[in-house]
């Protein structure tokens, strides 16, 4: 089976983990856009990718204008995550 490397978002699910974890070697994921949205999936994605050992990538889709701040969302948002999921192991 050739690999391939997905971007996925909740524009572009995944539909079959155990395909994904087969077949791909990593993902690409929309992460958060401008300085206000995250993608639905976003956090649902992490989860399984990290579940079944998937590594990914995370991307910010930029809107034009305030670029840096937008950068800074993205941290924040994926850094907010790893703080609840330690807070819920404890």
């Amino acid at each position: 089976m050739s690999k391939y490397y997905p971007d996925i978002s909740q524009y572009h699910p995944v539909r079959n983990w155990d395909t994904v974890k087969r077949s791909c070697p990593f993902l690409i994921m929309k992460a958060t856009q401008g300085i206000s949205y995250i993608d639905k999936t976003l956090y649902t994605n992490i989860k399984e990718c990290e579940k079944r050992g998937i590594p990914y990538w995370l991307y910010a889709f930029l809107n034009r204008g305030k670029e840096v701040d937008q950068t800074r969302f993205l941290v924040e948002a994926r850094f907010a995550y790893a703080n609840f999921l330690r807070l819920m192991s404890q």
